[in-house]
């Protein structure tokens, strides 16, 4: 049993980590973090990780399994938090993003939660939406999945019956009574998983140890066991959400228009502000001869200056003289 902390921060993070742990990312943000880091190593080097995160342990098996042990042995520990996030050791994101995580899983008081994937997302609806900020589902994928003190005390028991962590998002749903607002996708806070679904570590361990055909059906008997219908597993979405603003997708109006273009210096009605509009790429005026001539005495000091000038305003070639141009001018 670990000692819990004299001074601990709000919130808590748990990875899993192996050899390619991405955890250091985790903890790169210009503020204070909110969150304490507990690594729990499996892989085959004593110590590898310690003294990187605020709490460390080690131990063999595949990630739930490990979790559910982790927590009997340390309930006074975890449960002084009020909330925890169990996530995989791919998954990419800075302090700042899950700072930020913390705070709308709280602000919206939400029971459970997953940040949106934008890569590899295990299935469609866990997928990043640009035009959303919160979904709200009946379901969160068990690779991220970020619970209250309340509602990890309700569904940590259930950890030790799933190998792979698979369809344990709908169980968890079950047993909070699918509340309404409650469960939710986090689109502004979301992760990139770096390596395809399935690659993994610890799956591919269980995979090899067991057989694939014996581990989807261990972890496939649960929904039974809690009265889940299968044909939810296949039939995920989402039912409600908060739109975040997306200026691609809005209506076009005066305000928006302003708003759209402000960041770029450009203005609604098409100038720019605090610039003037470049003159470059219009097409030359064509203009009368004495206007010609006149621009030509008094805009230009040396003969050779004159003479670019009318050659690049008129196409005169190179071999033509200066009397020869006025010539040509007259006749026209």
């Amino acid at each position: 049993m670990i000692e819990p902390l004299s001074t601990r921060r709000p919130h808590l993070v748990i990875v899993r980590a192996g050899e390619l742990s991405l955890h250091r990312e985790w903890l790169s943000l210009d503020g204070e973090r909110t969150f304490d880091l507990w690594i729990s190593y499996y892989g085959d080097q004593p110590g590898k990780y310690a003294g990187e995160a605020e709490y460390y342990s080690e131990s063999k098996g595949s990630k739930y399994p490990a979790l559910f042990e982790l927590i009997a042995a340390n309930q006074q520990v975890i449960f002084q938090y009020e909330s925890v996030w169990l996530a995989d050791d791919d998954l990419r994101v800075d302090g700042g993003t899950l700072n930020r995580m913390f705070e709308m899983f709280h602000d919206r008081s939400l029971r459970l939660a997953v940040p949106a994937f934008t890569q590899n997302a295990p299935c469609p609806v866990m997928s990043r939406r640009l035009d959303y900020s919160v979904r709200y589902a009946h379901y969160v994928d068990a690779r991220a999945p970020l619970f209250s003190r309340e509602s990890l005390q309700l569904c940590w028991p259930t950890f030790g019956r799933s190998l792979t962590g698979l369809h344990l998002g709908l169980v968890w749903a079950k047993l909070l009574g699918y509340p309404e607002r409650g469960i939710a996708i986090l689109d502004s806070t979301p992760v990139k998983h770096s390596r395809p679904v399935g690659e993994g570590d610890q799956y591919r361990a269980v995979t090899q140890l067991y057989g694939t055909a014996h581990v989807n059906g261990y972890d496939a008997a649960i929904l039974a066991e809690f009265g889940v219908d299968p044909a939810n597993a296949g039939n995920v979405s989402f039912y409600d959400g908060e739109k975040a603003w997306n200026p691609w997708l809005a209506p076009v109006t005066k305000e928006s228009r302003v708003k759209r273009n402000t960041s770029s210096g450009k203005m609604a009605g098409g100038g720019r502000i605090g610039k003037k509009k470049s003159k470059r790429n219009k097409a030359p005026v064509r203009r009368s001869g004495a206007r010609m001539r006149t621009r030509i005495r008094t805009g230009f000091r040396s003969r050779k200056r004159k003479l670019t000038s009318v050659r690049k305003l008129r196409a005169i070639p190179k071999t033509a003289s200066r009397r020869n141009v006025r010539t040509k001018r007259r006749a026209a």
